[in-house]
């Protein structure tokens, strides 16, 4: 027969005191080799202190499948400072719980140092308990606080509350996670790694320190609720939820705390993501929401020095790889800023991160890639930051929504031979290899200013695929659109051209080889590009090189339709006049890759089929009642340079209050 086990409970251990505490270990557990439920452990300070950083302060229960355990609960409570080392409460194996862990300090703050606070269970099949923390304060260096589970019970959630402020520094951690162990990954209903919540008026996390989520298994990841007036993620430091099981990543929520119009976020080399590991495969419908979520409701935002925020699923380079890559919906950013959002890139254009929002699928993954909608006061990217929804992988990217009340601009690098991975800008990207689409771009400010280099982009990479398939649209719209060499463009290399369709109440103005391109690869059909500003003006600055195009490679060509009060220097080519300019330009036309109206200097305005017959050509189409027919665009003083001499000045498009 099998030798009998000890069964037993662990006692109760609680000290009080009116003034200070202090203690080396403290502990109340059941032995190895014994069963039972461990004590609990209180100790309170009426009006003092308590330290417990000489010692351990320890509860730890034992069960099997056929006696129940806990571990017991840990609660310390004082009027001023809280200082700990190691504090946990364990339950390993059979059914139960483990402990709780609160520690409230009235009016102090609560310090932990190179020491961990743990609430874990493992082998168990029940959940592992809660971290409470309160203070004034609360600084967290070198340390951890985990809620844990190892088995098939539920991971406890941490709640740190804080009047003032609340620290993490020098990898400093905060982590909720499942993982089931030895158990099989099948759907246990009860399961979940529950959710980690942080309430301060400021909250820091610097020197490499982690907030997470996690689960390995079939449960889904906690979320993570932040709720502050002022959150700073610097130094490498990161938010985030993962999933490497078949649960889902839990949301991230960041919000004001009281007034939201002087609250703030700020990533400086700081980071928030969301992510689907490789081998992972979230259920579909794990939960009542079908994706996961990034939301942020602040006052500004502002991201510098290869921040970022991204929802991921992580793909693998090859079929020979040790993981298959991870197969799910990306998750949705959703900001929602009542003053600016502000995203600055890093000073060099050579690091692998760089400073942006992202949702993206890698390379072999399946699932769709997740939307990107801002809501803001203005929106400013600056020194190579960007915007981008891209799939690598089986399925389309999401779509970018944009919707300010004063400016949206757009600052490049001035460099010609950066490639789109370092330029400034809002994309939309498929890359090679995809097997879906890119997204589209919504866009929809006061003002829009895009300038040295940077540009908004739809591309869709793809060199074998459906030539039914079309890429994302662009779809812009504001009081007035500045182009000063910047970009809008809408291109395939195998599919249809999108389609950019641009909203303008007062003036569209294009400076220094700027461009506006919905072009098509292979046998595409050209995107079209349609202007409608029937109130406003369409201007240039004579021979800038400034051009509007709905051109396809070999297939038909695109239309350009454009409505608007005025159009000056700007001049629609057919092939032909095409063609003509080229050659007195001494640029060989009968070369495919010199068809374009970007060789010449003047501005133009085409929608040709560039190797197909001119049967594939495209039209131009413009609508300028108040131009005379028989004065055509291109008849206009040769010395005007400012197209605003053109326009009555009693225009709101150039009235001096509202110029830019």
């Amino acid at each position: 027969s099998e030798p009998l086990q000890n069964i037993g409970t662990g006692g109760d251990i609680s000290l009080t005191a009116s003034g200070n505490i202090t203690t080396a270990d403290v502990g109340s557990y059941i032995g190895n080799g014994e069963i039972g439920y461990a004590g609990n452990i209180t100790i309170n300070s009426d009006n003092g202190e308590i330290n417990t950083k000489e010692g351990r302060i320890i509860s730890s229960g034992f069960g099997n499948v056929s006696n129940p355990s806990e571990g017991g609960d840990i609660s310390l409570t004082a009027s001023g400072d809280i200082t700990t080392a190691y504090v946990g409460s364990f339950m390993e194996g059979g059914i139960g719980d483990g402990g709780n862990v609160t520690i409230t300090s009235q009016n102090g703050q609560f310090s932990l140092k190179d020491n961990n606070i743990l609430s874990f269970t493992t082998f168990a099949s029940n959940k592992s308990g809660n971290i409470f923390i309160t203070a004034e304060s609360v600084s967290l260096d070198n340390a951890k606080l985990l809620a844990q589970t190892e088995g098939q019970g539920t991971a406890g959630s941490v709640s740190v509350k804080a009047n003032q402020s609340i620290s993490l520094v020098n990898g400093s951690q905060i982590n909720a996670s499942f993982d089931p162990f030895d158990f099989e990954y099948i759907y246990l209903k009860g399961s979940s790694a529950n959710n980690i919540t942080l309430e301060a008026n400021s909250i820091n996390l610097s020197g490499g320190s982690i907030v997470k989520t996690n689960t390995s298994g079939s449960a889904d990841a906690g979320d993570v609720n932040i709720n502050t007036q002022n959150l700073d993620i610097n130094g490498g430091s990161e938010v985030q939820s993962l999933t490497s099981g078949t649960g889902k990543p839990g949301n991230i929520t960041i919000n004001y705390l009281n007034d939201k119009d002087s609250s703030s976020v700020s990533l400086n080399k700081g980071y928030i993501f969301s992510t689907i590991e490789p081998g992972a495969e979230p259920r579909a419908n794990s939960t009542s929401d079908e994706v996961s979520k990034v939301s942020i409701d602040v006052g500004s935002l502002k991201l510098e020095n290869n921040a970022q925020i991204q929802t991921l699923v992580r793909g693998v380079d090859s079929e020979s790889g040790d993981l298959d890559p991870g197969n799910g919906n990306a998750g949705t950013i959703d900001i929602n800023v009542s003053g600016a959002v502000t995203l600055n890139g890093a000073d060099t254009t050579t690091d692998n991160l760089k400073t942006g929002i992202f949702s993206t699928l890698q390379q072999r993954t399946k699932g769709t890639g997740g939307d990107i909608e801002i809501k803001a006061r203005s929106l400013s990217l600056n020194n190579g930051a960007k915007i981008d929804s891209s799939t690598a992988g089986q399925g389309n990217a999401g779509n970018v929504v944009v919707r300010a009340i004063d400016d949206v601009s757009l600052t490049g690098i001035d460099d010609v031979s950066l490639t789109d991975d370092n330029q400034t800008g809002i994309f939309s990207t498929a890359e090679a290899g995809a097997g879906g689409s890119a997204g589209s771009i919504d866009i929809d400010p006061k003002r829009i200013t895009i300038e040295d280099g940077a540009e908004i982009k739809v591309d869709d990479s793809r060199e074998l695929g459906d030539n039914n398939a079309t890429a994302g649209n662009i779809t812009l719209a504001g009081d007035r659109l500045t182009l000063d060499n910047g970009k809008i463009t809408a291109e395939t290399q195998a599919a249809n051209g999108g389609n950019i369709n641009l909203n303008v109440k007062d003036l569209f103005l294009l400076r220094n080889k700027s461009f506006v391109s919905a072009t098509a690869g292979q046998e595409g059909t050209g995107g079209n590009v349609t202007i409608k500003a029937p109130n406003g003006f369409i201007a240039s600055a004579p021979n800038e090189n400034n051009d509007i195009q709905g051109n396809a490679s070999k297939g038909n060509g695109g239309e350009v339709d454009i409505e608007a009060k005025g159009v000056y220097w700007l001049t629609p080519l057919s092939r032909d006049q095409l063609f003509e300019k080229l050659t007195e330009s001494d640029i060989d036309p009968n070369i495919d890759e010199n068809r374009t109206a970007l060789k010449l200097n003047t501005n133009d305005i085409t929608a040709i089929s560039q190797q197909g017959t001119p049967q594939l050509d495209g039209s131009v189409e413009l609508n300028t009642p108040d131009v005379d027919p028989a004065n055509s665009i291109t008849a206009l003083p040769a010395d005007v340079v400012d197209p605003s001499n053109q326009i009555d000045q009693g225009c709101a498009a150039f009235d001096e209050d509202t110029a830019s």
